[in-house]
This record gives C-alpha cells, sequence and structure tokens, in this order.
C-alpha cells in the first residue's frame, strides 16, 4: 500500500486535470489509511469487527483507484504522445495496484482463500499424525 499510495503522489506531479489529481490524492490517502491501519500492533490479534473494516478500507482504495483508471482512460489512445516520464508514472500506479491487491474487492479474496481452506482441511486432518476425532 505504501509504494501505491507513493505512485499516486508522485504521479500527481504530472497530471493537470483537476479530476483526475483529485483520484490520486483520495487514492493516496485512502492506501496511506490501510497501511497505517495494516502496521498497527494489534492487527496480530484476528476479529472480525477488524476484517470488515479492513474490508472497507479496501474497498474505499479500491474505488479510487477505479476512479483513477476511469480518469486516464483518455489516455490509452494518445499514449505515444505523452512524455516518457508521464507514461512511466501511470505504469508505475498501475503495478502499485496490482501488487497492492486493489484490483479487485478483498472480500472475494478472503472467500477464495477460505474455500481453499475448506477444501484443504480434510487432507489436513487426514494426514495428522495423532487420529483427530469427529473427521
Amino acid at each position: 500500500m505504501d509504494l501505491l499510495a507513493a505512485s499516486a503522489a508522485a504521479l500527481s506531479g504530472f497530471v493537470e486535470a483537476i479530476d483526475l489529481r483529485d483520484a490520486l490524492g483520495a487514492m493516496e490517502r485512502a492506501a496511506r489509511a490501510l497501511s497505517t491501519w495494516c502496521a498497527a500492533p494489534e492487527r496480530a490479534i484476528a476479529s472480525l469487527p477488524a476484517l470488515e473494516e479492513c474490508i472497507r478500507m479496501h474497498d474505499a482504495a479500491r474505488r479510487q483507484y477505479e476512479r483513477f483508471v476511469e480518469g486516464t482512460e483518455p489516455l490509452v489512445a494518445i499514449q505515444n504522445q505523452l512524455a516518457d516520464e508521464l507514461v512511466g508514472a501511470l505504469r508505475e500506479v498501475e503495478e502499485a495496484a496490482g501488487r497492492a491487491g486493489i484490483l479487485r474487492p478483498l472480500a472475494g479474496a478472503i472467500a477464495q482463500a477460505m474455500d481453499a481452506l475448506d477444501a484443504g482441511a480434510g487432507e489436513i486432518t487426514a494426514s495428522h499424525i495423532t487420529p483427530l476425532r469427529g473427521t
């Protein structure tokens, strides 16, 4: 998230359109808030309310990224005419968003991971050295 926030801040220096600059600023703030939240020591303790808060913050950052994508859509047709620095900065934001996992909803990723855990639970209990009851 820190990389996404930093790349959004860097790109905003190249942007003239106010709507796009606003989207970048909002994305930067949302990414920094989520990063700060994740780094807090109390995150080591799992809780459903905390998970819900994380999902809300992630969704806010993802919405701002989607706003950024919509705002930069017109640049795709003219990207060969743009300055290399601008193209590089745009690419950095896109790559950082991918690494931050912002491209898809966190709730969906969690559900998919839980399905995988459920699918592997039988295998794990079956291979346990000490037979587990109820398996």
